[in-house]
């Protein structure tokens, strides 16, 4: 059989369009896009309480109430030194 006759039998479903026919088989895997969530979440929540804990300590190290008697007493040494 050439090939136009495949391709005539194939346009106008002669009875060869069976034997040309290949059994379908299914190729779908459906894809799991949405596995990583958990992992980006655990992820995230570390950072912030890092970032939180950070920034407590960083507060803690360095505020000075505005009464502290050391703090004023800190800024003129500083004034003084940096001459203004």
């Amino acid at each position: 059989m050439g090939c136009a006759e495949l391709i005539f039998s194939a346009r106008f479903h002669d009875t060869l369009d069976e034997e040309l026919m290949v059994e379908y088989t299914e190729r779908h895997i459906p894809a799991d896009t949405n596995g990583g969530w958990p992992f980006a979440s655990g992820v995230i929540l570390l950072r912030a309480g890092a970032a939180s804990r950070r920034s407590t300590y960083m507060h803690k190290q360095t505020y000075r109430h505005p009464t502290d008697v050391t703090w004023h007493g800190q800024t003129g040494i500083r004034r003084r030194r940096a001459g203004h």
